[in-house]
């Protein structure tokens, strides 16, 4: 098997007081439950967020009350009921803030089935009003912002017609925030495949392709589950991994020699009790692996697995991963590592 020699050079550019706009539809609006919230999720001090009821940027925030915060669309008109709900915000800021030392800021818009362009909700859509508002906010809240992190697409997913129209709008839309709103990187949420978006390989292949291009930084929903009562939905431990992979790209995916790594999915997978990211980068039909071994999120070391499209050949006695098994029966091939006694872990 030919294997794929990439150097990367990890460092991060965050800088004191960073600036994060958070946007797209309802899983960036967030459906977890009160009841899962943790004491961690509410470890919320240095985390400034935009409050558009007073235009002032406000701390200590609860994430299922405060919502001129983080549910701003409620100011405009927006009518399903968001109350008790909260998303991947304040996971994203906490380890940005972790890793920085410094106090960090965010705004955030989410509108729930909104697309690009008018859908069932009329003339909310992120071509008008949406981004008008969200680029005027901006402007107000007088800082630059660092990253733009998107979670958006599952509405064109539905039909073929919005998948196609996607090809020419999304890429649109990229160079418009770039040119507008926010300069550094687009981080890009994945689609999920789900039985409820009909056309999700469509428009997931047009992410992947955007981030070969260098035009977005993807993270990968793979390793996500939804509620069983609310399908549509990231569940608690999938918002919190959505909120870790954002800050990820944010802090060390446009740092590297090869930015077209994303990120395929977070956990322990040495088992020294700390979170490592599996990054994933291409050449041709090969894929290259690497896992960043991650302490109190700083990086700690590397290793390089390499796929040939079904077994990863271990690199060090550290990772044991192996492709192309359904291990946990939901008709979708894992990821995952085998441990001393021979079980997996996905």
């Amino acid at each position: 098997m030919k294997h794929i020699l990439l150097l990367l050079i990890l460092t991060f550019t965050g800088s004191a007081q960073d600036f994060y706009v958070f946007a797209g539809q309802s899983n960036m609006s967030g459906s977890g439950k009160a009841e899962d919230l943790t004491i961690n999720d509410l470890d919320t001090e240095d985390v400034w967020g935009w409050d558009w009821a007073q235009n002032k940027f406000v701390t200590n925030l609860n994430p299922i009350a405060n919502d001129d915060v983080f549910r701003a669309e409620l100011l405009h008109g927006y009518t399903w009921d968001r109350s008790q709900k909260w998303g991947c915000v304040l996971e994203a800021m906490r380890v940005i803030r972790d890793r920085t030392g410094e106090p960090v800021y965010f705004i955030k818009y989410a509108w729930g089935g909104s697309a690009i362009l008018p859908t069932h909700n009329g003339t909310t859509n992120w071509t008008n009003d949406l981004y008008d508002t969200l680029k005027t906010e901006v402007s107000i809240a007088g800082r630059t912002p660092t990253a733009f992190m998107w979670m958006q697409g599952e509405t064109e997913s539905i039909t073929q017609a919005r998948a196609d129209q996607y090809e020419i709008l999304l890429p649109d839309f990229i160079d418009r925030v770039k040119a507008e709103i926010c300069a550094g990187p687009f981080i890009s949420g994945q689609v999920q495949l789900n039985p409820l978006w009909s056309y999700a390989e469509q428009v997931r292949a047009l992410q992947l392709s955007l981030n070969q291009s260098g035009d977005l930084k993807l993270v990968s929903s793979d390793d996500f589950r939804t509620y069983i009562d609310d399908p549509a939905h990231f569940d608690a431990v999938s918002l919190r991994k959505l909120g870790l992979k954002f800050a990820l790209q944010a802090l060390y995916g446009h740092t590297t020699t090869n930015s077209k790594a994303y990120i395929e999915t977070c956990g322990d997978y040495n088992g020294d009790g700390h979170i490592d990211a599996l990054w994933v980068m291409r050449s041709g039909s090969d894929k290259l692996f690497k896992a960043w071994r991650m302490e109190n999120y700083v990086v700690k070391g590397q290793d390089n697995i390499y796929w040939n499209g079904s077994v990863m050949d271990r690199i060090n006695d550290s990772f044991r991963f192996v492709n192309s098994v359904d291990v946990d029966n939901d008709n979708d091939d894992d990821i995952y590592h085998t441990d001393d006694a021979g079980n997996h872990h996905i």
